[in-house]
């Protein structure tokens, strides 16, 4: 390997995000079926709970297949301000860590944590402690992912697997550093 050294990005997720921050702003929506769209007709799911998740709903699905599918799904009208205020208070968040931040969506980014504003070597550590400052910040919980460069760590998160182990003997990414193993290492949902 060159001197260089190697890159960590995280790729962090909202967890059910819209629906997450609904069940977070009206308890009375907790632990049941919720999905933020439109019931109408030709009405579409913009996100779905967990708990609508195991019902079979799924986002962009058509309203009516989500009745369908769960008959007790409780539809709650999006509110796009609220959640790029979130979406503020967690991108504040990754600043307080790097400058090097890839937003994708209003719930999902790559940070660069290679050089971070804490000093930590371990991409994981700062994963753990960044899941955890959005969780006391805004009461929602985040998936994330380390892997060298965008595309592993976005597959880490989303198995579950939060780093991906190094090794010289093949290239992978495009930011040029080696990879052939994935390594499971599991984060406590707690954190």
């Amino acid at each position: 390997m060159t001197g260089e050294p190697n890159r960590k990005i995280i790729h962090i997720d909202m967890d059910a995000f819209f629906a997450s921050v609904e069940q977070r702003d009206d308890p009375a929506l907790r632990g049941r079926p919720v999905a933020v769209g439109h019931a109408a007709a030709r009405g579409v799911v913009a996100a779905a709970s967990y708990e609508a998740r195991t019902f079979g709903v799924r986002s962009a699905m058509p309203s009516s297949t989500a009745l369908r599918k769960c008959p007790n799904l409780l539809f709650v009208r999006p509110r796009f301000e609220v959640y790029k205020q979130v979406s503020a208070q967690i991108r504040a968040i990754f600043a307080d860590y790097t400058p090097l931040v890839e937003p994708l969506s209003l719930d999902e980014a790559y940070l660069d944590v290679t050089e971070n504003n804490w000093g930590e070597v371990l991409g994981m550590n700062v994963a753990k402690r960044i899941k955890q400052e959005i969780r006391a910040a805004t009461g929602l919980t985040a998936s994330a992912g380390v892997a060298p460069n965008n595309a592993p760590s976005r597959q880490t998160r989303r198995r579950n697997i939060v780093t991906v182990r190094l090794t010289e003997s093949q290239s992978f990414g495009s930011f040029g550093s080696n990879t052939t193993q994935f390594v499971p290492c599991r984060i406590d949902s707690s954190t």
